[in-house]
């Protein structure tokens, strides 16, 4: 099974941990000695144990800019030593003043992607959204958006979306490939609307961190949601592949497996 969904920092971040926590978000996700973290070395480990032939590395949505260009450029440095069925994601600052220029910097330097974009202070910028999504389909550049389930237990980082106005942006850019991590939040649910599945053609759901959030029973309900759009990613080094494979029945791990492995054939292209 492909994975859509690992995280990776640079040596550094892992080395000096504390050093990053002046950044807000990398702080609330990461100041627990227990939130594991994996350089690109644990991620080779990883694909070769799990047998992961192809899948797509995350960056993080740092705040503060000379930490995401830091893990900009050592992904662009790293790249070169995976196969070539792994994809690196990158990511453009909140404060951008020209995204179209900093999305084809990405592109210039080999990213596939643009993700994991999130908000986990709360303050979801909907206007860099929109014009993200704008940019990346000119580019034919999928994205990853991170989103939250807006009811249960709390967690760090955990915020909620206005799915209208993600409705809205989504629609806006229908040409645009989206990932919506974490099931979308709940916004799956949705696409049992004809109005909705039928427009947002271009959209897609990742499972990861499922384990944590619902029961075995959300796979089957998923695909039932959006056939041919749910996607497996693990969210590692969070969770490893194991744990998924044991909750997941064979039947629906094979049309998970069969979307995923479409997503890698016809939607990336770098």
């Amino acid at each position: 099974m492909n994975d859509v969904h690992i995280h990776c920092f640079q040596d550094r971040a892992i080395n000096y941990r504390e050093e990053y926590f002046s950044d807000d978000y990398f702080r609330m996700l990461y100041q627990s000695s227990k939130a594991r973290i994996a350089g690109s070395d644990n991620i080779k480990d990883y694909l070769i144990n799990s047998k992961t032939e192809k899948a797509i590395i995350l960056s993080f949505p740092w705040m503060k800019e000379e930490f995401l260009i830091e893990q900009n450029e050592y992904f662009a440095s790293v790249r070169k030593d995976f196969p070539d069925g792994v994809h690196f994601f990158g990511n453009i600052s909140f404060k951008s003043p020209d995204i179209e220029r900093d999305i084809a910097s990405l592109i210039e330097s080999g990213f596939s992607g643009i993700g994991e974009i999130a908000f986990y202070d709360g303050n979801v910028k909907y206007d860099y959204l929109d014009e993200i999504l704008y940019f990346a389909g000119i580019k034919n550049l999928p994205v990853n958006i991170h989103l939250n389930e807006a009811v249960g237990h709390n967690y760090p980082g955990k915020y909620l979306t206005d799915f209208q106005k993600l409705s809205d942006i989504l629609s806006r850019n229908k040409k645009t490939k989206v990932i919506l991590s974490h099931l979308g939040g709940g916004f799956l649910f949705y696409f049992l609307m004809p109005e909705i599945r039928n427009s947002l053609i271009n959209v897609y759901f990742d499972i990861s961190a499922s384990p944590f959030l619902y029961s075995d029973d959300v796979y089957r309900t998923a695909l039932l949601c959006a056939p041919g759009r749910i996607l497996f990613g693990t969210d590692y080094p969070l969770i490893g592949k194991e744990r998924y494979m044991k909750a997941i029945s064979s039947d629906c791990v094979r049309d998970i497996e069969l979307s995923t492995n479409c997503f890698f054939e016809h939607v990336l292209t770098v």
